[in-house]
């Protein structure tokens, strides 16, 4: 019970980025002691940082807004997702990561018979509009900051279903492996990254050598990086010791 409680107060809070003490025990229905013991423990563990009346998410800076990262590298991303897109085959069941780069990928499935599942309402909206894509949309509370779905009960839907590729999305990727700073979907993506057949790391080239709050995926279970351009000779070295294509 505890441990569900942690993971809704760590959601709440990076969600809002900060809360005072009377809102969250209001939120998480506890009272004052119950709620600071399970705050000293978070902040013990470096995710909040404690202010006056209340606290605040300490990563928050890192997550950039959807929008705002939508016309970062904005053709990279048109390139890698429209490259993997190519990636994919007749009858593949696909998991698509939410982020800004995934849904470019629905502009080279026109016309193949696949399934989708996903939480982001972008791809959502993107494969909806193909008559050939069978759609499954994720349940869960939606999250505006990156247009995506998620609850307890999401991976228990998803892992209804026999994934052959899984396209995954990113804030970082160094040797601690395929980060994120959006801590709300790190189950949803470590359970796709960890059961999909074949796994493809959708990352423009600035990421490499990122790393941010969470690895949700090391790299030796990657199939291939799908990326606009080659990194520099060290990642390239890495990537092959690692046993991972590079997809241009």
């Amino acid at each position: 019970m505890r441990l569900y409680r942690m993971q809704e107060l760590k959601d709440y809070i990076q969600q809002h980025e900060k809360a005072s003490i009377d809102e969250l025990c209001q939120a998480m229905r506890v009272s004052k002691s119950t709620l600071r013991r399970d705050l000293d423990l978070l902040a013990g563990e470096g995710w909040i940082e404690k202010v006056y009346g209340g606290v605040k998410y300490r990563d928050s800076s890192q997550l950039i807004p959807y929008e705002n990262r939508g016309v970062l590298n904005a053709e990279a991303k048109r390139a890698i997702g429209r490259r993997a897109g190519e990636l994919v085959e007749e009858g593949d069941v696909l998991f698509l990561d939410s982020g800004t780069t995934t849904p470019y990928m629905l502009e080279s499935l026109s016309g193949k018979h696949v399934t989708v599942l996903t939480h982001s309402i972008s791809v959502i909206n993107a494969a909806g509009a193909l008559p050939d894509v069978a759609l499954f949309a994720l349940p869960g509370l939606y999250y505006p900051k990156t247009k995506s779905f998620r609850c307890m009960d999401t991976v228990a839907f998803l892992r209804k279903y026999n994934i052959t590729k899984a396209f995954m999305a990113a804030s970082g990727f160094s040797r601690s492996g395929v980060t994120n700073s959006a801590t709300w979907e790190y189950d949803i993506k470590q359970y796709a990254a960890h059961n999909a057949q074949k796994v493809y790391l959708c990352i423009d080239s600035a990421k490499f050598g990122v790393t941010r709050m969470m690895t949700y995926c090391e790299a030796e279970q990657l199939t291939g990086i799908v990326c606009e351009a080659a990194p520099g000779e060290e990642w390239l070295e890495y990537l092959e010791e690692k046993g991972v294509e590079l997809i241009l």
